[in-house]
């Protein structure tokens, strides 16, 4: 997992996409009305006209739209109205500006009557258009800004809140509890809109409607609001959006959309059937999505069930449970590859397949013996059957264990050392399977693999807070698993600290100071407080002095007058330490007409929605322990002229801890953990000297 330190404190809210909502057309009415507000726009000889009066939410307001001049038969058009919460200069659009109700233009006439009802308070932004062949005017367009508050309806930032605040009070505080909780809520809150109209934030928790697009921005609101990282997965295939949420430092995917029914077919509950996906499962009821997540480098590329709601319910271990004695009968029996019909084979196979794979995933979690001598027993779900294949618990792949040391090169990291037969050396498909106590995996190929006197090197980072995590390590082959190896950072370094004599007094120290980091990590993210990795050390060692950042202030130049913008910087912990920038892009900008280089380097920048603001970042990783207070350059250039820096930030990991530091009301746990990476820097600086 990262821990996401803004500079500037940023508060993140996703944006909204592509929006909906139906209008109320009709014709002027004959007889005159007053109307308290009215605005015109020109072009030529034909001025548009538009009338309203003052609104009062929860009650339709008519625009009268009309027009002076030309041939006096015009053509109106409306677009979907924009929405933004008060002080905020972000709109998601209400309603879907593709429909045809805001594409197309009215029959020739001299007025036109919309109708729109304001839910939130905010802001609200209309658009009304011209169209007069005849006087050769084409696109006449009227925008404006209305602003309307009222306390019996809120803004949409002020329910959010009020449902996270909810949220917070009525679980236990993790990000998995705060999803669900969450994602139950909003199922509570709103219907979806079979008339395909209303699609945003705004309509799913005013308007209590919304397709799958509401769904997926007001779940990304709530979920960014709770600090929770989240992105949109868009299915442009089959049409279709919903969310994706990072827990446990894995992604997972989440149709709130599709978990919002009444039935319950299937003796399970249905509506949590999409939350916690891997994308293989996902795809089962989205096929179009095979297309998406399979594309190299796929951001959001999800893996794991650990965080699934049944398995972590526990109903998925119930559901494996019923196939333990049929598997166990063919395990006595000495077969090595078998197959069991699924009991809900009448379900659809989407809905049997994805159930199927959660159950896989738990039977390949358990412990499995045949005659009395333990194995391995690899399960895969399908639509109507299980697939088993069996191995024995020893290794046969041709590997053997050396040893292990930790790399201590500014990095944090497990070094496996093996012994391996040429044909597994040479075998291109072999890996080192490193497994996490949240499921998380990490492999190494053979051939990525350093080679030292003979060995083979597997290396594995571990994160700061994760020190104390006991590392399951076992190759693999053929489908085949070899022996497990259990090691831990924490460990390695007890024996460090017990042996003082075959290390130098740089290496302790070293070490020692590492833990303390760790330790500093794992309370600021609230991750296993009771086992801390400083634990192992005396009271003394404990101690972190105070760190001087007062020399590592930032610095930015830049052009004048120009359309990209640096926003702030984050510091991410990780294994390494990462530095995000982020810039922010005029309306008439794009992205692609600029580069992002980090020394030669070319970055490749992603983008990210915030509180209704798109958002554009690189990352600089691989900064190493000893390389945190290296200034760390990224310049920003116009392709059209690459000769030039329109921006040059001057930033590096201590100018966070810098800020922080001066700041008046600074994090006691934040400060801890940049006090500990100084130390923990000073060091690695060190022991690079002493080398």
């Amino acid at each position: 997992m990262r821990k996401k330190i803004s500079l500037f404190g940023l508060t993140l809210m996703f944006a909204l996409l592509i929006i909906v909502f139906s209008p109320t057309v009709s014709y002027a009415e004959t007889e005159t009305t007053t109307y308290s507000n009215s605005e015109t726009a020109t072009s030529g000889a034909v001025t548009l006209k538009v009338e309203w009066n003052d609104p009062r939410l929860g009650e339709p307001t008519t625009f009268h739209v009309s027009a002076t001049g030309g041939s006096g038969n015009y053509k109106f058009r409306m677009d979907a109205p924009s929405y933004s919460n008060p002080g905020e200069n972000s709109y998601e659009s209400v309603a879907d500006p593709s429909r045809g109700e805001w594409m197309n233009y009215t029959n020739e006439c001299s007025s036109y009557d919309y109708s729109f009802t304001m839910m939130a308070s905010g802001t609200y932004n209309f658009r009304f258009y011209l169209m007069d062949k005849t006087a050769q005017v084409y696109y006449l367009r009227l925008s404006r800004n209305i602003s309307v508050s009222d306390e019996k309806y809120p803004s949409i930032k002020k329910i959010v809140s009020s449902a996270v605040s909810q949220c917070n009070s009525e679980t236990n505080g993790s990000d998995y509890e705060k999803a669900l909780w969450l994602h139950n809520w909003l199922l509570q809150q709103l219907d979806y809109d079979s008339s395909l109209n209303w699609c945003s934030a705004e309509s799913a928790l005013t308007r209590k409607l919304g397709t799958c697009q509401g769904y997926t921005n007001a779940y990304m609101q709530l979920l960014t609001a709770a600090g929770i990282e989240n992105s949109e997965t868009r299915d442009t295939y089959d049409g279709h959006t919903w969310n994706a949420m990072k827990l446990d430092g894995e992604w997972y995917q989440v149709d709130c959309t599709w978990d919002d029914t009444t039935n319950q077919w299937y003796r399970f509950d249905q509506t949590k059937l999409y939350f916690g996906l891997s994308d293989e499962l996902m795809a089962l009821a989205h096929p179009g999505y095979v297309n998406i997540y399979k594309v190299d480098g796929y951001a959001t590329r999800s893996t794991s069930l650990a965080n699934n709601y049944f398995v972590k319910s526990g109903e998925a271990q119930k559901w494996a449970d019923n196939y333990v004695d049929r598997i166990q009968e063919k395990l006595d029996s000495g077969e090595t590859e078998f197959s069991i019909s699924a009991d809900n084979v009448k379900y659809p196979p989407s809905i049997s397949g994805i159930q199927n794979g959660i159950i896989a995933y738990v039977l390949n979690q358990m412990s499995w013996s045949s005659n009395e001598e333990k194995i391995i027993l690899q399960a895969s779900g399908e639509a109507t059957q299980f697939v088993f294949n069996v191995s024995k618990n020893e290794s046969t792949l041709g590997d053997s264990f050396y040893g292990y040391t930790l790399k201590l090169n500014g990095t944090i990291a497990i070094n496996l050392y093996m012994n391996l037969t040429e044909e597994l050396a040479q075998n291109s498909n072999a890996y080192m399977e490193f497994t996490f106590p949240d499921g998380k995996i990490t492999k190494v190929f053979v051939k990525d693999a350093e080679q030292k006197d003979g060995y083979y090197i597997f290396s594995c980072r571990v994160t700061a807070m994760q020190m104390t995590d006991v590392i399951k390590a076992q190759m693999v082959a053929n489908n085949q698993k070899g022996k497990e190896y259990n090691v831990s950072v924490q460990k390695y370094s007890d024996y460090i600290l017990k042996h003082p004599n075959e290390y130098s007094d740089t290496v302790v120290g070293l070490v020692k100071s590492m833990l303390n980091y760790g330790a500093a990590a794992q309370t600021l993210l609230e991750y296993q407080p009771s086992n801390l990795a400083n634990s192992i050390l005396e009271e003394s060692d404990k101690v972190v002095g105070d760190a001087d950042f007062s020399k590592y202030q930032h610095s930015i130049v830049k052009k004048d007058n120009i359309d990209i913008k640096w926003y702030g910087s984050s510091l991410l912990l990780d294994s390494d330490t990462y530095i995000r920038d982020y810039f922010i892009l005029s309306d008439e900008a794009k992205i692609e007409d600029y580069s992002f280089y980090h020394n030669s380097k070319e970055l490749t920048p992603q983008k990210k929605i915030m509180s209704g603001t798109t958002y554009y970042y690189v990352d600089i990783s691989n900064i190493k322990a000893q390389d945190l207070d290296k200034d760390v350059e990224v310049r920003v250039q116009k392709k059209e002229n690459p000769n030039e820096n329109i921006i040059e930030l001057h930033y590096n990991a201590f100018s966070y801890a810098h800020a922080m530091h001066i700041s008046s009301n600074p994090d006691e746990n934040t400060e801890a953990v940049t006090k500990a990476m100084y130390q923990y820097w000073t060091m690695a600086k060190k022991y690079e000297a002493n080398k």
